[in-house]
């Protein structure tokens, strides 16, 4: 996960980070099943870490709300919740809002604080794969996006139509959505894009 989030950072904003040497860039990398994260300045990788959040965690039939298939950590965090969700179920709204709201917090932490700001949260074990050390003194990075979540995010920032709510059979639409609205983790998509808008990357 470490590789994938370097690879990630050098492929979506190296470009972007040496061009504006003074700024340290935070590269999410969201994707179906993980957000990969690499926190860089100059075009130099420091720091990488990887939470178990993306899209593909919970499938459903492309164009609606019928689940096909659930990741054992959805399923644990439904689980948790008290919301049954099973193949075969409608994925309701406030289903769909709860693990939306555990995942938006948990990358709120994690790009606030690192992510042993998850170790005392609920969940926290279970989302964290690399843990990402936090943010030194100084400025806060810029949040970048890539993945196809990532690509969504700057998609729906420039005004794009995406029609409905599950055209690729995943939650990828409403997590771009999520991440757009939040104060944390939308702040920066206006003022720093990368060139290639977020799309998916070869290195």
């Amino acid at each position: 996960p470490r590789l994938e989030s370097w690879l990630a950072f050098m492929g979506n904003v190296a470009e972007l980070s040496r061009g504006n040497p003074h700024v340290p860039f935070l590269n999410l990398d969201v994707g179906g099943g993980t957000t990969n994260l690499a926190l860089g300045q100059g075009g130099e990788v420091s720091r990488t870490g990887c939470l178990v959040i993306g899209a593909r965690h919970v499938e459903v039939v492309p164009g609606t709300r019928r689940v096909t298939r659930l990741s054992a950590e959805a399923r644990a965090i439904f689980e948790a919740l008290s919301v049954p969700v099973c193949p075969g179920d409608e994925l309701t709204l406030p289903a769909a809002t709860a693990l939306l709201d555990v995942w938006i917090a948990a990358l709120e932490a994690a790009v606030l604080g690192g992510t042993a700001a998850l170790a005392s949260r609920r969940f926290g074990d279970l989302l964290v794969e690399a843990p990402l050390e936090g943010p030194e003194s100084g400025a806060a990075p810029a949040l970048v996006y890539s993945g196809g979540v990532g690509e969504l995010v700057y998609r729906l920032s420039r005004g794009e139509e995406i029609p409905g709510e599950t055209p690729y059979g995943d939650l990828g639409v409403p997590l771009a959505r999520r991440i757009l609205s939040s104060p944390v983790l939308g702040a920066h998509v206006s003022r720093w894009a990368p060139e290639g808008g977020g799309r998916a990357v070869a290195y």
